[in-house]
């Protein structure tokens, strides 16, 4: 592994974090760095900066050879230069809302914090498969990530921008309330009763309830 050119991707969701080492001149992962961890991401900011750190720290101290640099894909809202969170009302990382994070994790990972990039998710997500994956080839691209929200991205001529579509206006509510995780568990609670923590657990139910595969029908409708 070339030490070089090789930086550190951390993908922060509202339920895991995953990060690996990335090989930048190929623009290639390197694979055996590959790691996926879940995260409270409504714990304190003690507990959900603490579980951040561990998780890079593990890959550092099994690739020591790597050279500290990190870029961090983040959900919005976020001052993303200055690695201030703005995130409040979504149900993930309240206790995040105006912390300097990006200056907390220097701290902590005793590094510079030149050496931390921030960038919105959705934007990051697009960027990879604008370069190295499904939108290899075109120059106008539109990114929509399902997760615990709604992460939406638009891609021009090299290019990549946070739409930032989450909060605009959609039936009686906003985006992000329905193309998200809670529009899942909150719909099957109303139809069946029953509380499931997200799409996977609801998943194991697909089978056996006929509420699920209805569910997914509306969803897709």
């Amino acid at each position: 592994m070339n030490s070089s050119s090789h930086v550190l991707g951390v993908d922060i969701g509202g339920s895991h974090l995953t990060a690996a080492l990335v090989d930048i001149d190929h623009n290639k992962l390197f694979t055996p760095s590959y790691i996926r961890i879940r995260v409270n991401s409504k714990g304190t900011a003690y507990e959900i900066l603490n579980t951040w750190c561990e998780a890079i720290e593990s890959v550092f101290e099994k690739y020591p050879q790597a050279t500290p640099r990190i870029g961090f894909a983040m959900p919005g809202p976020f001052d993303y230069e200055k690695g201030i969170s703005k995130i409040k009302g979504l149900d993930k990382y309240e206790a995040l809302y105006d912390m300097p994070v990006k200056e907390h994790l220097a701290n902590r990972l005793k590094i510079e914090t030149s050496n931390i990039l921030m960038l919105n998710d959705a934007a990051c997500f697009l960027k990879g498969e604008a370069v190295a994956g499904a939108g290899k080839g075109y120059q106008h691209i539109i990114g929509l990530t399902l997760g615990t929200g709604t992460g939406t991205a638009t891609y021009h001529e090299g290019v990549t921008l946070d739409a930032n579509l989450g909060p605009s206006p959609f039936m009686d509510s906003i985006a992000d309330e329905y193309f998200s995780t809670r529009w899942f568990v909150n719909q099957y609670l109303q139809r069946s009763g029953k509380q499931v923590k997200d799409v996977k657990a609801l998943l194991d139910y697909y089978a056996t309830d006929p509420q699920v595969p209805a569910l997914f029908e509306t969803f897709t409708n």
